[in-house]
């Protein structure tokens, strides 16, 4: 997961730098842009309580095409997304036919145990913008499942008092299509986001049916 954010990143300040350069035209059709958000899950199992910010994260270009004259345009693009989940619990078995969660006993002392799902996104949306600079667009975005893992960094769930990481990819049952509709709103370059997820995380009956949605940020270059 460290080395995707890492590329991320990388590629979104490359984008930015060369697009900056971009002519008038050119900046008015294409835009790049970084969500940063923190996640709230619902219907989580029973006992499980999330914990922290949950932060999560997108970034990515869309070509946006004006309605004549009018200040509605349509936008479309691709780009890459992560949720997480960070709780009191642990996933029984990644490599299950279901897929539960155990709650971490009171005694144990632990620093982290995290759940993160990554998403490569085709979003589109419908936006309106006003002389003035202030925007709104509503849209969807169809994610396809790039990465999925856990880490637990603690005491051994047994009681021994022995510390140890546990890292743990390709999570069973995970499903491969991930649904979300979104809402922005704001002004110039820095828009409040709320996205709400259409799908579950995990495959029916071989899962939670955990799903988030998510509040926060959206920093628009240009």
């Amino acid at each position: 997961m460290r080395k995707i954010a890492i590329l991320i990143t990388f590629i979104f300040f490359g984008i930015t730098s060369f697009a900056q350069q971009a002519n008038d035209l050119y900046d008015k059709n294409f835009n790049i842009g970084l969500d940063v958000y923190s996640n709230f899950w619902m219907k989580l199992p029973d006992k499980v309580e999330q914990k922290g910010l949950n932060m999560g994260y997108s970034v990515y270009g869309m070509y946006n095409r004006m309605l004549k004259k009018s200040p509605l345009s349509v936008a479309g693009g691709v780009g890459i997304s992560s949720i997480s989940l960070s709780s009191n619990s642990v996933i029984h078995d990644a490599l299950a036919d279901v897929i539960t969660f155990d709650t971490i006993a009171s005694g144990i002392d632990y620093d982290r145990s995290k759940v993160t799902f990554t998403y490569l996104d085709f979003p589109i949306e419908l936006r309106y913008k006003t002389p003035k600079q202030f925007r709104l667009a509503i849209g969807i975005k169809i994610g396809f499942r790039l990465d999925n893992h856990s880490k637990y960094k603690g005491e051994r769930l047994d009681d021994s008092g022995v510390k140890e990481t546990i890292k743990e990819k390709d999570i069973l049952n995970t499903e491969k299509i991930f649904v979300t509709s979104t809402l922005r709103a704001g002004y110039k370059k820095i828009n409040l986001v709320f996205n709400y997820s259409l799908s579950r995380v995990f495959q029916l009956e071989r899962g939670p049916e955990m799903h988030p949605f998510s509040i926060g940020f959206t920093f628009m270059p240009f």
